[in-house]
């Protein structure tokens, strides 16, 4: 594995559109878009970072991390992958880490989460454990009995509101009502009905909502980093 480097790829620019065609055979996106969001990476986060063989001077991997806000010294992992080509050698293992080692030398990281479908096993080998998902980018979600309450609460204020609203309007209402009935309204009446249209589309299913939340489908997965890094 001598032969492979890790990359913050803010300072190896060359290696941008290799790099965004890489992750473009795994997710399909413009090379545009792709390219934009790597452009922002720098060092204090996000930061997308390549996995280079030395002897052939090949883009291989490619890892992205985000700063955890909501928790102290906490890295999010957003993406891991390895060209195709590249797969079952061992590689996944070498790009993970070399990107712990960089975590906690340049950020002195203490917890780095991420979150998987189909891929635990791999993780766990690495020292990842299952975990419950993180807030990333705001506040931790309030409990379910105290987001219904607060909506209670929104609610019983908006009738409030609706009814003096309504008690203020009352007459109001009612003195227009005695003159809307002089006026014959057939004018605007249309004599046929329109042509109907065609049928709307279906709905889309429904999202998985426990509690008024959203259920994640996928695994949410941390682990320690201090004492990992090899020097």
């Amino acid at each position: 594995m001598e032969d492979l480097v890790l990359l913050p790829i803010h300072y190896h620019e060359e290696y941008m559109n290799e790099t965004a065609r890489l992750i473009n055979r795994e997710w399909q996106k413009s090379m545009a878009a792709r390219l934009l969001s790597l452009s922002t990476s720098c060092d204090e986060f996000p930061t997308s970072l390549v996995l280079v063989n030395q002897r052939t001077n090949l883009v291989v991997g490619h890892a992205k991390v985000s700063a955890v806000k909501t928790i102290p010294d906490a890295v999010y992992i957003e993406t891991v992958v390895i060209d195709r080509m590249y797969r079952g050698k061992g590689w996944g293992s070498e790009l993970m880490k070399q990107l712990h080692d960089y975590l906690v030398i340049k950020h002195n990281a203490q917890t780095a989460y991420l979150s998987t479908k189909g891929q635990e096993k791999f993780y766990m080998r690495l020292g990842y454990e299952k975990c419950e998902p993180i807030p990333l980018y705001g506040g931790f979600p309030l409990p379910a009995n105290q987001i219904n309450s607060n909506q209670n609460g929104n609610n019983i204020n908006e009738n409030a509101n609706n009814n003096h609203i309504i008690n203020n309007n009352q007459n109001t209402n009612l003195n227009q009502s005695t003159t809307n009935n002089n006026i014959n309204h057939s004018k605007y009446i249309k004599s046929s009905s329109p042509p109907k249209g065609p049928a709307p589309p279906p709905m889309p299913p429904p999202r998985k909502i426990h509690n008024g939340l959203k259920i994640h489908t996928k695994t949410f997965m941390k682990k320690q980093l201090q004492g990992e890094q090899d020097f």
